[in-house]
């Protein structure tokens, strides 16, 4: 039987992934009452609300594993679903409707492709490699592996905002987001492949699915 991923390993993605959220989103969400009076619509921050609640989950499942409370987070992995689903269908509403208020004229096909430019397949791909570790629940050394890189795929929007920041008005800020997404993906795969010596296939395919995910983005940026 294959050894179980080091939780460990989950754990520390948990604070990466955590920071790089907090920064990214502290000026226009976390931080917004103390740093500026821009208004948030629901459905903005009941995004807000749920992708938080992603990261607080997930830092808390790798912490139940680490302590072997395995019943608990068993019980936990149900509101995680649901949690999930409800990321991938309120994220998409909320980048529809950010996008029909910058390009009121877009038509669906525009609609679509602007979707694309604004992490749209991060989002779905977070989406779809959640469904595949709850199918592959039974089988720990894959469920985690693909719950890990379901959560680096939610990075883009964040990075993005961080590199927003650092180098305003700069053409580069997708690019940026999809260089450190990739880079934390292959990050968790190089760590997994040198704790147990080889390159585990949910491993391999979870990464390989972010890079691609994020190449395809930045295609559609540069297409435009």
């Amino acid at each position: 039987m294959a050894a179980t991923p080091r939780p460990r390993l989950y754990g520390y993605a948990a604070l990466v992934v955590a920071a790089l959220v907090f920064a990214g989103f502290a000026p226009s969400y976390y931080l917004r009452p103390f740093l500026s009076g821009r208004h948030l619509t629901p459905l903005t921050h009941m995004h807000g609300v749920l992708m938080t609640g992603w990261i607080v989950l997930f830092a808390t499942q790798a912490t139940l594993v680490r302590r072997r409370h395995v019943a608990l987070h068993r019980r936990m992995g149900a509101s995680g679903a649901g949690l999930a689903a409800a990321i991938v269908a309120i994220g998409s509403l909320t980048v529809i409707a950010a996008i029909h208020r910058r390009f009121p004229e877009a038509s669906v096909l525009r609609t679509g492709r602007i979707l694309v430019e604004f992490d749209g397949l991060s989002l779905w791909l977070f989406g779809a490699l959640v469904c595949a570790a709850i199918a592959w629940r039974h089988r720990s050394e894959i469920h985690k592996r693909l719950m890990l890189c379901a959560t680096v795929a939610l990075l883009p929007p964040a990075v993005g905002r961080i590199a927003e920041h650092l180098m305003p008005g700069s053409d580069s800020c997708t690019l940026v987001a999809a260089a450190v997404t990739g880079g934390c993906a292959l990050a968790c795969a190089f760590a997994d492949t040198w704790r147990y010596r080889r390159l585990h296939p949910a491993m391999a395919w979870g990464a390989a699915s972010v890079l691609a995910a994020n190449l395809l983005t930045v295609m559609a940026q540069a297409g435009d």
